[in-house]
């Protein structure tokens, strides 16, 4: 039942194949061994030449499904060989996201400005001027929209078209000064549509916009560091040199904040706390 089922099953097909590939198919789950674990990881890292980070996203999947199995058959007094199974993965600079150098940012933003469709360049906008994550802006409806109040803003909520990372990512996100008059154009050229972007408000419709955006992205570098999701470096960057709180940093964009409740009440406090150090990340004048 979950949006994304089609793929999922996809990926389950495919680390299916992963371990039938290492285990032969009949093996029963209670003679699982930890070698057997290994060989699986080794055979994605030596044989498929998997990035470690990749590797450990199906360990986990196969860990869940050896764990399911055990469950559901009634397998007794068997360990699943999978768990705590390492695979060392290297963080280094090249496969992080960087924030979008300045320079490098005015000629992105001029290329879309003058050769993106509209909704592109509104989306680019909205995502700069809040920090949020393409899919939580693709994916808006109008009626998420509340443009009136007396500080305007996004009402980030789940829908069946597109679901939020998780609970912290539901919330109100501040809209001022440039992305505030690019939801304004973005609204007029939705017409009647309940869909703020109808090209793109589907199940994966962020995919599409991502690819359609790092295409122009790409002709101005091809820095593996700079993509679309550098917008987000960009505005925890401003929101740093803006002295904002780590809580008040996770609030707008969206991260879950550990060991503390909620200091802010309800949500319009909160929403008036987080204009504020948006105000004064993106320099805005208040009204």
């Amino acid at each position: 039942g979950d949006i994304n089922e089609t793929q999922r099953k996809l990926r389950l097909e495919r680390v299916m194949g992963y371990l039938s590939h290492a285990i032969e198919a009949d093996r029963p789950l209670d003679k699982l061994t930890r070698e057997d674990a290994r060989e699986v990881r080794d055979h994605m890292l030596r044989d498929l030449h998997m990035k470690p980070a990749t590797v450990r996203r199906y360990m986990n999947d196969i860990r869940a499904v050896v764990s399911f199995g055990l469950i559901e058959l009634g397998v007794r007094d068997a360990l699943n060989p999978f768990l705590r199974l390492e695979v060392r993965v290297q963080t280094t600079a090249r496969d992080e996201r960087s924030p979008i150098p300045s320079d490098t940012l005015k000629a992105i933003r001029s290329r879309l400005a003058d050769h993106a469709g509209a909704d592109l360049w509104h989306i680019w906008r909205i995502l700069e001027g809040t920090g949020c994550r393409l899919g939580e802006v693709t994916g808006l409806l109008v009626s998420d929209l509340h443009l009136d109040n007396s500080i305007p803003y996004l009402n980030l909520v789940h829908h069946p078209h597109r679901r939020l990372k998780n609970n912290a990512s539901v919330r109100r996100v501040p809209l001022l000064g440039e992305a505030l008059a690019a939801t304004k154009e973005a609204l007029k050229g939705a017409g009647k549509s309940n869909v703020l972007f109808p090209r793109y408000g589907r199940v994966r419709g962020a995919d599409v916009a991502s690819a359609s955006l790092m295409k122009h992205v790409r002709l101005i570098t091809d820095d593996p560091k700079v993509a679309v999701h550098s917008l987000r470096h960009n505005m925890k960057d401003r929101l740093l040199r803006a002295r904002a709180s780590e809580y008040d940093r996770n609030m707008v964009l969206g991260h879950m904040n550990r060991g503390e409740g909620d200091r802010y009440g309800g949500p319009d406090a909160r929403l008036e706390v987080a204009a504020e150090v948006v105000r004064s990340a993106l320099e805005v004048k208040p009204l």
